[in-house]
């Protein structure tokens, strides 16, 4: 049964790093990575104004962040708060979203850590390096509409790494092929923004 889990974990982090060299693979996993980043529907003037209307203030911390992460991949928003007044030309990034309790992904459900403590464990990869997998948990999840489309942006807190002492004790290090990590349940000071297709799979949680 462990055996089989792990297979499925290594295959969906394949899958989902396009780490094939076959083409056949590789195709077939951009096609899964195209679905991940499939996003709504063009949200129309009236539609736009209900959710804005019903929409909850981002935490100062969590705005500066987003607004980091979006122009890190090449856009160029603004603050709506910055001065001098942003031109009409200008992207302003909204302070206001809708604040999930979870999202679905791949059947499976994604949790906030104060909803579902294990569902919001996740292992993810590192936007800002290619192919580095870091673990953490789903600390917040929140829509944001931007050029009329809601998106979707995970606030992911890292955990903590356990002792090199601890980590000698832990009964995986014989088998490489598993890349079993242990890491401490606890939350570092590190935070990621990352979206659903940053995600790679659940992690397991022992108390």
């Amino acid at each position: 049964m462990v055996q089989k889990l792990c297979q499925k974990g290594h295959l969906q982090a394949k899958l989902h790093g396009n780490q094939f060299e076959n083409s056949m693979f590789h195709d077939f996993s951009e096609i899964l990575a195209s679905k991940r980043k499939s996003r709504s529907e063009v949200l129309d003037e009236k539609s736009l104004a209900d959710i804005l209307e019903k929409a909850k203030p981002l935490e100062t911390y969590q705005y500066q962040a987003l607004l980091q992460y979006l122009n890190y991949n090449g856009q160029t928003w603004k603050g709506f708060n910055e001065l001098p007044p942003p031109t009409d030309c200008t992207r302003i990034l909204p302070p206001l979203g809708v604040m999930l309790h979870q999202v679905n992904l791949d059947e499976q459900k994604y949790s906030c850590q104060i909803s579902h403590e294990a569902n919001s464990a996740i292992a993810f990869y590192n936007p800002y390096m290619a192919g580095s997998q870091i673990t953490g948990f789903i600390e917040a999840i929140w829509q944001i509409p931007l050029h009329y489309i809601m998106q979707t942006f995970l606030f992911v807190h890292v955990h903590q790494d356990i002792s090199r002492a601890e980590s000698d004790l832990a009964p995986f290090l014989a088998h490489s092929r598993l890349a079993v990590k242990i890491v401490d349940v606890r939350a570092s000071n590190t935070f990621f923004i990352i979206e659903l297709q940053h995600i790679i799979i659940h992690l397991t949680m022992c108390r």
